[in-house]
């Protein structure tokens, strides 16, 4: 039995995952989960009405094991509206996240459930992760020192969380589409301390068919730009003369970063010159060069990127020392 505080609902701790159209992957992502060395909890999952039998195959999981609960929408609502789905199908007191296509290791909700229970301070709990591809071949690991950089060095999939405070800043934001993970962060952040595990905890998986590669290229951008924006509401596509406003260069170096990691060429520089805000060139002139060397070789592109991450391990490294758990912050906030 768990010795973890009990929920509303008598449960501490619960996962959930939203599901669309998760096949071939599913299976390797529910086997995660219920292999876990925690094995004291519900796994709540809700089905963005997928057309590829993703729902049923669910449906016979959970015939088989009843920790897991599903539910189904009537409509597709998308990424933001299905987590929030998600979330709302449990109480529990910690909420893992977890995607439809990953591989959790098996001590994850373990020792997240534990860092939350002996950091009442803390709000969230994250890990490090592989980065793996449609076979399962590692890409990369991401390195602790992404602790010392502004964007989490966690991915989404690996947090834990207190639903109390989710619930609090009101889950998901429903203009966050392609970017809501970054943005329940920014704003949980603001509720506490945010620690990650230096260990890798989940196997994320890239298989070239993230929604912001599948989508309408402008679309994408311009609701990815508010993340680097916020001032900009969903409803401000046009500038003061009725023209469409000029996209930040952010959006388009991380559209750049997953045609390199799925080895396609980005082809971006039109977009760039035609969509995009030409004012900041220093930053402009280095995506226009990270995207020409993946325009030429996107194998060489990925080859510098993990070469770079090498480096910036082995130079700030030592600073985070010996310990397993650290704690980030966004700029601006102490950590």
């Amino acid at each position: 039995m768990s010795d973890l505080p009990p929920g509303r609902s008598g449960q501490a701790v619960a996962v959930v995952m939203p599901v669309y159209n998760a096949q071939p992957y599913l299976d390797e992502a529910i086997a995660s989960i219920l292999a876990q060395t925690h094995a004291d909890f519900t796994f709540h999952i809700y089905d963005d009405c997928s057309t590829d039998g993703s729902y049923e195959r669910v449906l016979e999981w959970a015939a088989k094991d009843s920790r897991i609960r599903v539910s189904r929408g009537a409509v597709r609502i998308g990424p933001s509206a299905s987590s929030n789905a998600a979330m709302a199908m449990t109480d529990a007191e910690f909420v893992a996240r977890m995607d439809a296509d990953d591989i959790a290791w098996p001590p994850r909700l373990e020792l997240q459930a534990k860092a939350l229970r002996d950091n009442p301070d803390a709000v969230m709990v994250g890990s490090t992760f592989r980065l793996i591809d449609a076979e399962g071949r590692v890409l990369r690991e991401e390195t602790p020192s992404r602790i010392l950089g502004s964007a989490p060095p966690f991915a989404h999939p690996s947090i834990m969380l207190r639903k109390s405070v989710f619930d609090a800043i009101g889950g998901y934001s429903p203009e966050s589409d392609y970017f809501e993970d970054a943005d329940l962060i920014r704003r949980i952040a603001t509720k506490g301390r945010i620690l990650v595990y230096r260990q890798p905890l989940l196997e994320l998986r890239f298989a070239g068919q993230n929604a912001r590669l599948r989508d309408e290229r402008i679309e994408v951008l311009r609701k990815i730009d508010r993340l680097y924006n916020p001032q900009r509401s969903a409803s401000a596509s046009s500038g003061r003369d009725g023209r469409p406003e000029r996209i930040s260069i952010m959006p388009f170096y991380s559209i750049a970063v997953l045609h390199i990691l799925a080895l396609q060429r980005p082809r971006l520089t039109r977009m760039i010159l035609r969509h995009a805000d030409l004012r900041d060139v220093p930053r402009l002139l280095a995506v226009l060069s990270i995207i020409a060397i993946a325009n030429l070789s996107p194998r060489l592109a990925r080859g510098i990127s993990h070469a770079v991450s090498q480096l910036r391990e082995w130079i700030s490294g030592p600073r985070l020392g010996s310990q397993d758990l650290l704690c980030w912050a966004p700029p601006g906030q102490e950590r």
